[in-house]
């Protein structure tokens, strides 16, 4: 009994969903797909068969009160049925053999499609991150480049023209505003006379020469 399989989706008795159901027209399917029989045998195609469980066929001690004649005809169809498993079995295994010969076949394409596939993956793998490195060095020189200008703005940057003012820290003094009108207005002590010399200018007040009442300069003591 547990040879059995279902004539629809192939599963065993021991597996399947039961109770197993056998057809008038001998067939056996599973609970499952007895519900999908119920309107024609798929085997068959036979018009809404009945069916019975084989559970609930009649116990074995009948079969001693039946006549000769009904025996051999009920082994006659029990072989019958046996034999009819049998094809639909071997037509099974038919179908996955050349199911498993197809796919045996294709695999040799198969792997080299697979190879093909897995080049290019790596080829595209490593120009990604080629270009992912590229991409940051870019980022990088333009960050430093924005920064050096950046740099050149604040250094020449327009300072205010009214004081400059001079520190002298690496000397120790203090710092010293001055204005820058005082140079300005300032008068040069010296200047340049007729033969390229320079000399004190009398003007500026700080000469080194005096003049005396003859209109002649003499050196100051």
């Amino acid at each position: 009994m547990d040879l059995f399989i279902c004539n629809k989706c192939f599963i065993p008795i021991y597996r399947g969903h039961r109770p197993y159901n056998i057809t008038q027209c001998g067939h056996i399917f599973c609970q499952k797909c007895t519900q999908q029989v119920e309107r024609q045998c798929p085997r068959c195609q036979y018009i809404s068969p009945a069916y019975i469980p084989l559970k609930d066929l009649m116990p074995t001690t009948i079969s001693f009160f039946e006549p000769v004649n009904e025996i051999w005809d009920m082994l006659s169809k029990a072989d019958n049925l046996r034999t009819e498993q049998m094809k639909i079995i071997m037509q099974r295994f038919h179908e996955i053999e050349e199911k498993y010969g197809k796919l045996k076949s294709d695999m040799p394409q198969v792997q080299h499609n697979f190879k093909i596939l897995r080049e290019r993956y790596i080829n595209l793998k490593n120009e990604t991150e080629k270009a992912r490195k590229k991409l940051l060095q870019m980022q990088n020189t333009c960050k430093m480049q924005n920064n050096q200008q950046s740099v050149f703005c604040k250094m020449n940057a327009p300072r205010d023209s009214n004081s400059t003012r001079i520190h002298l820290s690496s000397t120790g003094c203090a710092s010293t505003s001055v204005n820058s009108s005082e140079f300005s207005n300032a008068i040069p002590k010296y200047q340049i006379d007729a033969d390229g010399f320079r000399v004190p200018n009398p003007k500026s007040g700080s000469s080194l020469f005096k003049k005396d009442t003859n209109s002649n300069y003499s050196f100051m003591k």
